[in-house]
């Protein structure tokens, strides 16, 4: 928790200062760089928020078990419980919270855009050579990226979700299947099932705009699942 605190003062710091000078964009740089700090400790906070949950039995004696990030924990203490529910506290507020309340935001506020007119649509296909179509999220995709910017740039407008999705993918096969035997056949199964199950959307959604992006992302999906097939 210190670390996340830490980076997210930064920005916090630097829309004290700017807010003067130009209020709304200091809230814009605020709101971009503190989803980035979120975003860059999710994967290890959910890490830490679930290692709670995860027990070894000691050897000497099989009726004690202590935690497997930190041997002085012993599972079967009052105050392991304590942290167990502290844990599950986190994990709603923060692993399951934030994907939701991102998604939730960036989905009422493309609700709220008004709608793109004929005549702009048509100038935005000429100038930019795309389709009419395309035209319309092409001007709602500018409209976001200036107060959403890090949430949605990399993506095709119809695919502003996919950075929640990612963050419930990464939720999903560093927490959850924790909730199995370590080690056992169901566990490598569920996270297979998973990893499948994501990579599959990727290539039927191709959410990213830039090609380099994609095919970098599809090697990491591979690579993940053959991680796990060999574990």
């Amino acid at each position: 928790m210190i670390i996340p605190l830490v980076m997210l003062s930064v920005p916090c710091t630097l829309y004290l200062i700017k807010r003067r000078a130009n209020p709304i964009a200091a809230f814009a740089n605020l709101t971009s760089n503190a989803f980035f700090v979120v975003f860059f400790c999710y994967p290890r906070i959910c890490t830490n928020s679930f290692a709670v949950f995860i027990c070894r039995v000691v050897q000497l004696d099989p009726t004690v078990s202590v935690l497997e990030a930190d041997d002085r924990v012993l599972c079967q203490d009052s105050d392991h419980a304590i942290y167990q529910y502290a844990s599950i506290l986190f994990i709603g507020a923060v692993s399951v919270g934030v994907p939701l309340g991102v998604a939730i935001l960036l989905f009422r506020e493309y609700r709220r855009l008004p709608a793109v007119s004929q005549s702009l649509k048509v100038r935005v296909s000429d100038a930019f050579g795309i389709s009419i179509e395309e035209a319309g999220p092409a001007v709602h995709d500018v409209t976001m990226g200036s107060a959403y910017g890090f949430l949605v740039d990399a993506f095709k407008p119809q695919f502003y979700m996919s950075e929640s999705v990612d963050m419930l993918r990464k939720l999903c096969l560093v927490g959850l299947v924790v909730l199995f035997d370590r080690g056992s056949v169901v566990q490598l199964l569920a996270t297979l099932c998973i990893s499948i199950a994501f990579m599959f959307w990727h290539v039927k959604a191709w959410p990213y705009k830039i090609d380099l992006v994609r095919r970098a992302s599809l090697i990491a999906c591979a690579h993940s699942l053959t991680t796990r097939c060999a574990w």
